[in-house]
């Protein structure tokens, strides 16, 4: 996926959600991980690539040329299921 299009995505979700009178700024992101196996985790962050880099001993180029995302893994206690539901893939926008 591209920047452009995620923030674009991202930006329709949010106005569809506060068309329905939800508060964004309490929505939770999650991402699915692995659809063989799917698992849910909570988005804690993003980063460029090239700000990462000024943290890493060595990045390579195209890998700083990236968006990342970090996550944290949703254990049992947390009030999200652990597994993702599998449908998701098919739906993603």
């Amino acid at each position: 996926m591209k920047l452009d299009k995620l923030i674009q995505d991202l930006l329709d979700i949010q106005e569809d959600l506060q068309s329905s009178g939800v508060d964004t700024s309490e929505v939770d992101v999650l991402a699915g991980i692995q659809p063989t196996y799917p698992l849910t985790a909570v988005v804690v962050g993003a980063v460029s690539g090239e700000e990462l880099a000024d943290h890493c001993d060595e990045l390579a180029e195209n890998m700083r040329k990236a968006v990342w995302v970090a996550t944290d893994q949703v254990s049992s206690s947390s009030k999200y299921n652990p597994y993702a539901p599998k449908p998701l893939w098919e739906v993603a926008r």
